[in-house]
């Protein structure tokens, strides 16, 4: 399997460097590539991969569609899927940024991708996140900011299958101001102003979900509470029901018990009289 990717691999490179040679003969002086030949999905035999897979079908279900080109059936089955935790949940978000990122939806695709990398940094597929955020940056004219990614690519992920790609890109093929800059900012080397504001916008609508989240939940809350309210109101009631039935069974048994009183002394009388009688 390791020998087979390999060898997709530098297919696909030197497919891709083909690309480059022919944008940069075209004239392209934007950044000489053709971003969406690099849009390669990994390589669907990976372990992590099939065993998120097996555990969640709407992952399955979704990442068929987005091989398939079928973007709007993949979002919503990668959008369920994104909700799971673990290996799960990562290859899950990395599938629903991508599909993001092809239906130009760029905010919220880079979205994804930070949130991945600050939550699983070490996980196989980060090398792909940080190819899809490059990719992202160079499809939006900003080889600058691509540069910082793809570099990273190298120096986090050295071992990662997306290095050959991410040196290639930089190392030249037409990709003016991708290469490593002269001189950066100190707002470059970290993260650019329109990165901050783009992950601030889906910050902004993470916390308006919650918020709505939140306001279902305290509203089943307040039915609950009725709901226990009343309950205790009609043990109350069944409470005093059952005290009024028993206060009344207390008065017939006095009142049983004052007949059979009675009737013994009228017994008795009865066999005073016959006595007498009987003399």
């Amino acid at each position: 399997m390791k020998k087979r990717r390999m060898i997709l691999a530098g297919l696909a490179l030197t497919m891709l460097f083909v690309s480059l040679m022919a944008s940069v003969a075209g004239g392209d002086t934007r950044t000489g590539l053709d971003v969406s030949a690099m849009r390669q999905l990994p390589d669907e035999g990976g372990a992590l991969i099939n065993e998120a897979m097996r555990r969640s079908p709407a992952l399955m279900q979704g990442i068929a569609a987005l091989r398939a080109g079928a973007l709007a059936d993949s979002i919503g089955a990668l959008g369920e899927a994104a909700l799971e935790t673990g290996n799960t949940g990562a290859v899950a978000r990395y599938f629903y940024a991508e599909a993001l990122a092809r239906l130009g939806k760029s905010a919220n695709a880079l979205y994804y991708y930070n949130e991945f990398l600050s939550r699983w940094p070490g996980h196989p597929l980060a090398d792909d996140v940080l190819l899809g955020v490059a990719l992202v940056y160079l499809e939006a004219g900003r080889p600058a900011d691509a540069g910082h990614w793809l570099r990273r690519i190298i120096t986090d992920c050295p071992q990662g299958d997306r290095v050959p790609l991410a040196r290639l890109i930089l190392g030249g093929g037409g990709t003016a101001g991708v290469r490593e800059p002269a001189q950066r900012s100190g707002v470059n080397s970290v993260q650019s102003a329109d990165t901050l504001q783009e992950r601030e916008r889906g910050l902004q609508d993470r916390g308006r979900a919650l918020d709505e989240r939140e306001s279902r939940i305290e509203a089943r809350e307040r039915l609950l509470a009725d709901a226990e309210k009343k309950l205790e109101i009609d043990r109350q009631r069944v409470l005093d029901t059952e005290n009024t039935l028993l206060a009344r069974k207390q008065q017939l048994d006095t009142r049983e018990k004052a007949l059979d009183t009675r009737a013994a002394a009228l017994d008795k009388r009865e066999k005073e009289l016959k006595d007498f009688e009987n003399r």
